[in-house]
Formats: structure tokens, sequence, C-alpha cells
């Protein structure tokens, strides 16, 4: 899958883990093999290299299908894989996908079921804008060919995937793609901060990355508070706001910055939706998050969601729409008890390992083994290691201010954002020492 942002490691479990190295540009940096949620690419563009590769979401269940494709995609480079999924539903999980990586092109196993296969390729074709479908097949079957063509499929790739029949296929999802890298902004991007057990220290983290945030990028940052019954963030910035999160989604007429940034209070360079003043229920669906999400995308570069504990269902409908969500825990065993309960319902329900990562908070002075034995139980390895510092967020709550950047907590929060964001940050003795020892643990 592709990372969300600059500077995010690979997670080991990932697709791109077993391909080859990408080529190198004139710069000398390596190209991006992934693509930011809502980012657009300009297809029709050659260069001095050949066209460039069309970016496509690959769903076959014949997994053998599959590797022989993606590996003969690779050798050739016509098609850059953004993703692999191993079964042809549910339709509301491939539209998340296609929502997500935004591919120019859809390519569908039709030799084991072409009935299921139509119907991707019909939902494909029903997105806005559409997404090109191409047909997967171990031999062009007349009949097969004719009911793909019927549902909407552009053209058709078969073993041994030769790069003329691999050409002529990206030339045709070239010819259909609707999308330009110049005509469409690029959309922001989301990140939320759920607590795996109440009182795991998500909301001032939320916080305060919102604030680091705005201050190592100088862009737009919203922070939205998302837990209206509970929700911390109005405590942490000292915002009392008589508008909520829902008072944007009741709003759905208006559209852009100018609706978003009506109903947000400004605050140390950062707008902010707190909870309200009185607790509210929030029964939104898949689809009004989508919109929401969508909204907020087009009118900040950054959102910073302050979520309910991961179990709530708020949680996870972000978490579905959301670049990358942080589950939050401590060091102490109820806490970790919780995140590896979330960790296992989360793959249970299908959740992919790159939609979150495992925060540690409040951890003291973890060692190397005890950070290993800590990912064990958890089943998952901890993506950063945040210390314990009462004094500086106490500080910080007193003054509903900003954390003091040579505070433990401060440099930690410095360096982490800088690595979400791809700047460096300075080097400070002590302010981001347990960061960079667990991500050292982490690998990133």
């Amino acid at each position: 899958m592709p990372r969300p942002w600059p500077g995010k490691r690979w997670n080991p479990r990932c697709l791109w883990s077993s391909l080859p190295p990408l080529p190198k540009a004139a710069n000398g940096r390596r190209r991006n093999r992934g693509s930011r949620r809502g980012s657009r690419r300009v297809l029709s563009t050659p260069s001095k290299r050949g066209p460039r590769p069309v970016p496509v979401l690959l769903v076959s269940p014949d997994r053998r299908l599959a590797g022989l494709f993606t590996e003969a995609a690779a050798a050739a480079g016509c098609f850059e894989v953004l993703a692999e999924l191993g079964k042809y539903g549910p339709a509301s999980m491939i539209e998340i996908r296609m929502r997500q990586l935004r591919p120019a092109a859809v390519v569908v196993d039709l030799a084991t079921d072409a009935e299921a296969a139509c119907e991707v390729i019909r939902l494909a074709g029903r997105q806005d804008p559409p997404v090109v479908a191409l047909g997967l097949d171990y031999s062009s079957r007349p009949e097969v060919v004719m009911e793909a063509l019927r549902a909407g499929a552009c053209e058709f790739v078969t073993p041994p995937f030769g790069v003329e029949n691999q050409r002529q296929a990206a030339e045709a999802a070239r010819r259909l793609a609707v999308w330009d890298e110049m005509a469409q902004p690029e959309a922001g991007r989301i990140v939320g901060f759920a607590n795996a057990k109440p009182g795991c220290g998500a909301s001032a983290l939320a916080c305060h990355v919102a604030y680091e945030l705005a201050r190592q990028t100088g862009q737009r940052v919203l922070l939205a508070d998302l837990d209206l019954a509970g929700g911390g963030a109005g405590f942490y910035t000292g915002v009392e706001h008589n508008y909520s999160i829902l008072d944007l989604l009741e709003r759905s007429g208006e559209s852009g910055p100018a609706a978003a940034g009506s109903l947000a209070a400004p605050k140390h360079g950062i707008d902010v939706l707190p909870a309200g003043p009185v607790p509210r229920s929030c029964s939104m669906d898949v689809v009004q998050m989508r919109q929401l999400f969508e909204r907020l995308r087009s009118s900040y570069e950054w959102t910073v969601l302050d979520l309910p504990v991961i179990f709530e269902r708020i949680s996870l409908l972000a978490l579905a729409e959301a670049d990358c969500t942080y589950v939050v825990t401590g060091p102490d065993l109820g806490s970790l008890h919780a995140a590896r309960k979330a960790v296992r319902l989360l793959g249970l329900a299908g959740v992919g390992p790159e939609r979150f990562e495992i925060l540690l908070n409040r951890a003291g002075k973890p060692e190397g083994a005890r950070l290993g034995e800590i990912g064990k139980v958890l089943g998952r390895k901890v993506q950063a290691v945040l210390p314990e510092d009462h004094g500086a967020l106490h500080a910080a709550a007193a003054t509903a201010g900003q954390l003091d950047p040579s505070s433990p907590l401060g440099g930690a929060l410095e360096r982490w954002v800088a690595s979400l964001t791809g700047a460096s940050a300075p080097e400070r003795r002590g302010g981001g020492l347990l960061l960079a020892q667990g991500a050292a643990f982490a690998g990133i």
C-alpha cells in the first residue's frame, strides 16, 4: 500500500517490500512509488524515459494470476500496482480503496468468477471520476470477454503478459483516464488519534501535533474533535466554542475553506472545532463521513482528528477514510491489553495494517528488549515511543498553550512530526531520545 505521506517508512508487510527499488530521477532522488490520497497524475505526458506507468488497483482472488501480473508489470514498467485486493467484495471496501488510492485503472481477475468481476468493473465505472477497468485472465475466452466489455472493460491482459500486450492495455487506460495533475489541486491529509483505553493521552497528542504541524509546514491545519461526548481538544486549546464538527456536517450546501473556516475558532496558528458546550451523540453514517472528509481535504492541508476510544463506531468510520489513525496506548498492563485487543479486532474486521499505527505514550525510559516484548504482546510493532513528561503537559494545559520545544515531550513531538512531513528537525539533546529509541525499534 502507498504510504500516507513522505517520511513515513514502509510497513514491512506491505506490497512494496518485495518489489525492486525505484529508478532515480535526474536530481538523484527516488521517485515516490505510491500516491498520497487525492493526488493526481498526468498519465498522458511523456518523459525522456517514455510514458509513465499507469497506477492500478489489482483485484484478484487468484493469487497465482496476481503474482504473475505483478511481476510482469514491475519488469515491463507499463503498470504501477498501488495495492492488491484478494477478493471481489464487499463493494464498499473496494470503493473505499479506490477513493483512498485514486488509481487510474482497476485490473480485475476474470478467471475466478466472471460474474463477480463484472460487478467490480461496473462499480469502477460508477466512480466520480470513472475508473478505467482492465480484464485479467489466463486466456481470452470469447464469452467472458464479451460479458466484460458489456460491463465496461476497455482492454484485457493475459499471460505471459508480454510487453506489447501490457503496452496496448496501458495506452487504452491513458486514453480513457480523466485525471490531470495540473487541473486538480492536491487534497489535504487527515490523521486521527484514538485511545486504546480512556486516559492514554490521545487528545493531548492530537492538540500538540496540530500545533507542531502548523509551525513546521506553515500550512492550514484544523484540529477537529470527534469525541462529542467528552472530547478534550477544547480543554487543551482553551477554545470554548458553540460549533462542532456536526455543524459543519449540517451545512452540506456550503463547501471550501470558507465553510469550514467560518465555524472553526483560530488558536495559535490552527483552526479548532471542539466538541461543543453540550455533549451530543453522533449518528454519522459511512456516506456522511466520506463527504465530510472530502470537504476537510479541500479546505485544509492537514486535519488532525481527536477521536473517541478506537472501539467506538465513529472512530472505526474515521479509520476507514483517514490517511492514518494512531492508536495511543500507555505502558501499563490495562492499556497494553486494550491495544492488543484493538489490533486483533481491526485485523478480523479486514482493516489493513497500513491504516493504523501504534504509539506508546508516557513510556518512561523503555529499553529495546522491553519494546520488543511489547511488540510481541500487541502483535504489532510500535511505530513511535513518546516520553513521560507531566511537567511540560501541565504547563501547556495551564496556559492553554503549546509545549515547550526544549522539554522532552516537546522535542520528541518535533522530531516525530518532522518525520511525518518529510522535514528535518533540529537535533536536541534529550528532546527526542525516547522517540529515536522507539523509532529504531519500530523500523522508522
